[in-house]
């Protein structure tokens, strides 16, 4: 009788063991860097969208004109006006002569909108990017000052003054309620006055 070969059983034993190791390593590393592609893949396409968003957003509202010597804050196509005001220094406007709601004049703060955009860059997904798209569209409209109320069911804005602008005309001015942030940038337009 024959005695078994103890060292090509060790030997079919260890490879066997080995084999199965690195297979449950391979598979291991496949999953790994599948799920890593799948999240720079999202990653990728996240970036894209957001840029997009970004430059949108961005490109809605101008500057406002600060007169160097005074240091007045000018909307000049709404012919308005703010005196020097040291808290009113990163101002953007959009006007409309033809808004919904008669002549409209939207205010922000550069400052404001750059926080709320650098969020989106915090997103690693579409769908986190998605959720903070709204705040960032609250603030960026901001503040609105138009020459009527708004209707009493507008859930969208909060009064926050109306302005006797001496030229015969009241200015009511709205913030967004979605964006608070803004609320001290409302106030400071309270000296807001007409020029012709």
């Amino acid at each position: 009788m024959k005695k078994p070969n103890l060292l090509s059983s060790q030997a079919v034993t260890c490879a066997v063991l080995v084999g199965g190791i690195l297979l449950i390593t391979g598979t291991f590393m496949l999953v790994l860097c599948t799920a890593q592609y799948r999240q720079n893949s999202d990653l990728a396409a996240t970036s894209v969208t957001r840029d997009l968003i970004i430059r949108a957003a961005a490109g809605t509202k101008t500057d406002a004109v600060i007169e160097a010597k005074t240091g007045d804050v000018y909307f000049p196509q709404a012919k308005l006006y703010v005196p020097n005001n040291p808290e009113l220094t990163d101002l953007t406007y959009e006007y409309d002569a033809n808004g919904p709601n008669g002549p409209e004049l939207d205010v922000s703060s550069r400052g404001v909108f750059e926080r709320y955009a650098s969020r989106l860059y915090n997103a690693n997904n579409t769908t986190q990017l998605f959720e903070r798209i709204p705040k960032l569209q609250a603030c960026q409209r901001g503040i609105t000052a138009i020459y009527k109320p708004l209707d009493s069911n507008d859930k969208q804005h909060v009064l926050q003054q109306t302005t006797d602008l001496g030229n015969g005309k009241m200015l009511y001015v709205y913030s967004e309620k979605a964006c608070p942030e803004l609320i001290e940038t409302a106030d400071a337009l309270k000296d807001i006055a007409s020029y012709e």
